[in-house]
């Protein structure tokens, strides 16, 4: 009798599984209407979406299941294929020997030599290609986010621009700016002063530009 407890619990809880899914697809794939719903399960409008809720994230989670298991299957069989090649690769080289007839009027004579043969590179391509395969399918290459840090690794870095690494066309280009806004604002003020209650306008530029030297 006690071994006849959980059984009885797990095929409530089939029957349970098999009602919420074709309560799911009811609503979900085939269209029915609540009343129709209502007359063949006995639930209302709020159950029945939060059934088709549940189920939608049983499926969602047994896809993942679904997707690792493919990819631990195909990760396998690739892993094979490269272990192959790579071994053929490796026995692709080495020495052989090298048996030569020569024919002549006093009848033939046969020669060996030894020579050393290079592996085959088209295997240790595919080889590779099998392991890129493996490296896309589980994401190995993808871009990952790295924050920038200082030297010590204890804080973000600092950009600086230094004066001296910039080229002299830089350097004058970014003083002819400056005395662009610094005339700009000064005709600006001007023009408010001559208005009367105007309000004082800002010049645009917020970033003040130090004392930069121009070239000669």
């Amino acid at each position: 009798m006690r071994n006849a407890a959980p059984d009885s619990r797990a095929i409530k809880a089939m029957k349970k599984t098999q009602r919420n899914r074709k309560i799911f697809q009811w609503l979900v794939i085939d269209r029915r209407t609540i009343p129709e719903i209502k007359e063949e399960f006995g639930i209302g409008r709020a159950r029945a979406y939060v059934i088709a809720r549940e189920v939608e994230k049983e499926l969602a989670a047994e896809f993942e299941q679904d997707k690792l298991s493919t990819k631990a299957r195909l990760t396998a069989s690739l892993e094979n294929m490269m272990r192959q090649l790579w071994t053929d690769y490796l026995d692709s080289g080495g020495q052989v020997d090298v048996v030569t007839v020569t024919e002549s009027g006093e009848g033939s004579s046969t020669s060996t030599t030894t020579k050393e043969q290079r592996r085959d590179a088209a295997l240790a391509a595919q080889a590779r290609g099998c392991a890129n395969d493996i490296r896309n399918m589980w994401g190995l290459d993808a871009p990952r986010k790295q924050a920038i840090t200082n030297a010590d690794g204890d804080g973000p870095a600092e950009v600086v621009h230094r004066v001296e690494s910039m080229p002299p066309e830089q350097l004058q280009a970014i003083a002819e700016a400056r005395t662009v806004i610094e005339t700009t604002a000064t005709i600006v003020s001007d023009e408010d002063a001559a208005i009367p209650n105007a309000k004082p306008v800002k010049p645009r530029a917020t970033h003040v530009i130090g004392e930069l030297p121009i070239p000669e």
